[in-house]
């Protein structure tokens, strides 16, 4: 599996689970740092693979 389709699956998870949960603004702000975070470690594991 390649680092673009985990990412595609990444983000196609986080969706399905933000359509099931009732979001409650406490719940969209934890998944939107949920998203960022695992955003930022993604870009780093991007770079690290890229300057090996």
């Amino acid at each position: 599996m390649t680092k673009v389709t985990y990412l595609q699956k990444l983000l196609g998870n986080i969706q399905h689970q933000r359509t099931i949960i009732k979001r409650s603004s406490s719940e969209i702000i934890c998944q939107n740092l949920f998203l960022a975070l695992s955003f930022v470690i993604l870009l780093r594991f991007f770079e690290s693979s890229r300057q090996a």
